[in-house]
C-alpha cells in the first residue's frame, strides 16, 4: 500500500473519530445545560443537537483530506501514460501511389514462326498443311488436305465462317476452289503473294490447329 493511501485511511478514521466524538459532547452538554437550568428538553431535541454537531463538525474537518487529495493528484501526473499509436491515413489516391507496385509475371510472347520453306508445315489430326515451289512460279504454293470434316466444319453454318473461310480471310494467299477427293478428303490450294511468309505461315498454323483435333 502507498504512503497516500495509507495517509487517507488514517485520516478517514481520524476524522470520523473526531466527528463522533463532537456530537457525543454535543448531546452530553445540551442535557446537562437543560437540567442545570431547568430547561425541558426532550430527547429528540437532544440527539437532534448532537447530530447538527456531528454534521458540522464532518464539514469543518474537511480540510484535513487537502493533502491526501493532493498527494494523489501528484501520483496520477507522474504515473506513465500508455503510448498511443499515431497512424496516418492517406487518401486513395495517394495510399495507391505510395504503395509499392509488384511486377507481374509476364507471359513468355510467342516464338516468331520461320518463313515459308518447301515441305510439311503442320501435320497433326486431320489437317496437313504442305508447301510446295512450281517450276513456272516464283511463289511457293500451299495444298491444305482436310480429313473428315463436316460440311459445317468445312463451309461452316448459321452466319459462322467454317474452315475455307477462315483460310480465305489470311491476307496475302490467292486461294483456289477447292477440291473434294470423295473420300472424306478436301483440298485446297492457294498461292503466296505476300512477301511476310512468316506471317502467313503463322496463321496457317493457327487455323490449321484449330481444326485438327
Amino acid at each position: 500500500m502507498d504512503k497516500c493511501t495509507k495517509e487517507r485511511i488514517y485520516i478517514a478514521s481520524l476524522r470520523t473519530g473526531i466527528t463522533a466524538a463532537t456530537g457525543g459532547i454535543l448531546w452530553f452538554a445540551a442535557g446537562w445545560l437543560a437540567q442545570r437550568y431547568g430547561y425541558n428538553l426532550t430527547t429528540e431535541m437532544q440527539a437532534g443537537i448532537g447530530l447538527l454537531g456531528m454534521i458540522g463538525s464532518w464539514f469543518a474537518t474537511k480540510p484535513m483530506f487537502s493533502f491526501t487529495q493532493e498527494c494523489l493528484a501528484m501520483q496520477e501526473a507522474t504515473a506513465p501514460r500508455p503510448k498511443k499509436s499515431t497512424k496516418v491515413y492517406l487518401p486513395t489516391a495517394k495510399a495507391a501511389a505510395a504503395t509499392p507496385k509488384v511486377k507481374a509475371d509476364r507471359k513468355p510472347e510467342p516464338a516468331p514462326s520461320a518463313p515459308l520453306s518447301v515441305g510439311k508445315l503442320f501435320e497433326q489430326g486431320r489437317i496437313t498443311v504442305e508447301v510446295t515451289k512450281p517450276e513456272d512460279s516464283t511463289n511457293l504454293q500451299v495444298t491444305i488436305t482436310a480429313r473428315g470434316l463436316s460440311a459445317s466444319e468445312f463451309k461452316g453454318n448459321n452466319g459462322n465462317s467454317g474452315f475455307r473461310q477462315k483460310l480465305e480471310n489470311i491476307s496475302g494467299v490467292s486461294w483456289e476452289n477447292p477440291k473434294n477427293l470423295g473420300d472424306g478428303r478436301r483440298t485446297i490450294t492457294g498461292t503466296v503473294k505476300s512477301a511476310n511468309t512468316a506471317e502467313v505461315a503463322a496463321k496457317l498454323k493457327d487455323v490449321a490447329t484449330r481444326y485438327s483435333a
